[in-house]
């Protein structure tokens, strides 16, 4: 993981960027557009700190010619620069010696003060170049730090560009499903991969008049359809359960659906009674109404992502999938993604225990192996 820490030091906010996806200071997975462009100003903060310092060593610079050459005026808190000295020490016959020696220690003496602390012209010019030179490093210097392990305002500049496009690259990385009109109703939901979305199944509602629709539809296998006066109708692609009844089955070109749950329109007209007993059944219909609901309440559903399976010959295996609500018992119905790639293969699910579905797989051929494709499996609970 690389990493830029904005140092007050250096004019920045003590704030710090990475590359990965960490949510307070990352850029990947989309952090970038919330922190690249304030990274930006703290570059920007660290520009202007450097020109900053830049400004302060060139007044540095002004202010050792000053005490090097400047006339008529002291240069601060009453004292004259060297020059002045110098012809002040030239102007006196008795104490010149002593006046040009002072002269020349404020004009060039090095590594230690002249007088009270206070240091030469020339120290102060070679600290105003050094300030500059430092001033240099820290706004361009690539490959090294400049100092105490710290890197130039170019540096950081660069790093946070390369950050920035790599957390573009991964967004632009991630699978998207190709969506057509036929996918109206389908949610999404993260796929196999975790590395995007895949289309989920979905559940349509179509009026009892329109009914027929269900014929002409392209629909996906375990697609759901809520027919008032019907029930529920569940998608089997590539079955031929006939005939088409207008009532339990549709066909269509690749599939059938097929009746799941009745309504209790449909539970009524099977159950019929004589005219003489219709007051009665009447009578009881809020009855009747509550039961169906409690059955209602009584399905669970979940969907569970399964690579092929490509079994052995007479062989099997199992999977479980967390299903919130099922109890020991309970029926449960396990829809396969695909069509078995033999005739051999057979399915079975239980609830194992509370809240899990343990759904068994078997092939009992023995000459071939066989199995399912990868895919979603539906799995319907009914409690008791």
């Amino acid at each position: 993981m690389a990493s830029v820490y904005f140092d007050p030091a250096v004019g920045g906010d003590g704030s710090t960027v990475t590359d990965d996806s960490n949510p307070t200071t990352g850029l990947a997975n989309g952090g970038h557009r919330a922190r690249f462009v304030p990274a930006l100003a703290q570059m920007i903060g660290v520009g202007n700190f450097v020109l900053t310092k830049a400004g302060d060593a060139a007044a540095d610079a002004a202010d050792a010619q000053a005490w090097a050459t400047q006339l008529g005026t002291p240069v601060s808190g009453g004292e004259y620069s060297a020059k002045y000295h110098a012809q002040a020490a030239a102007g006196s016959a008795s104490s010149a010696s002593g006046y040009a020696t002072t002269s020349q220690a404020w004009a060039v003496q090095t590594g230690t003060p002249v007088s009270g602390g206070e240091y030469s012209a020339k120290y102060h010019a070679q600290s105003s170049a050094s300030s500059a030179t430092l001033a240099s490093s820290w706004a361009v210097q690539l490959g090294t730090p400049v100092s105490g392990g710290e890197y130039s305002a170019k540096y950081h500049a660069q790093a946070a560009a390369s950050s920035a496009a790599a957390a573009a690259s991964s967004a632009g990385s991630l699978v998207m499903p190709t969506i057509t009109a036929a996918d109206a109703g389908r949610g999404l939901k993260v796929n196999g991969a975790g590395n995007g979305w895949a289309l989920d199944l979905r559940v349509l509602y179509v009026s009892y008049d329109n009914r027929a629709d269900l014929r002409s539809m392209s629909p996906s296998a375990g697609d759901m359809a809520l027919v008032d006066g019907l029930g529920l109708f569940r998608y089997l692609s590539g079955a031929d359960e006939g005939p088409d009844d207008d009532e339990t089955a549709f066909a269509t070109a690749g599939g059938y659906w097929l009746l799941d749950c009745p309504s209790w329109d449909v539970v009524d007209a099977y159950t019929l009674a004589a005219e003489d007993y219709q007051e009665a059944r009447l009578a009881s219909a809020e009855t009747r109404l509550t039961a169906a609901e409690s059955f209602t309440a009584k399905m669970f559903r979940a969907t569970s992502a399964q690579s092929a399976f490509s079994l052995a010959v007479n062989s099997n295996t199992t999977f479980n999938v967390t299903v919130t609500g099922a109890a020991v018992g309970a029926s449960v119905i396990a829809t396969p993604p695909s069509d078995p790639t033999r005739n051999t293969i057979t399915v079975y699910a239980r609830v194992s225990s509370a809240n899990t579905v343990t759904v068994y797989v078997g092939n009992a051929n023995s000459t071939l192996t066989g199995g399912f494709d990868a895919g979603d499996w539906q799995i319907t609970v009914i409690n008791k």
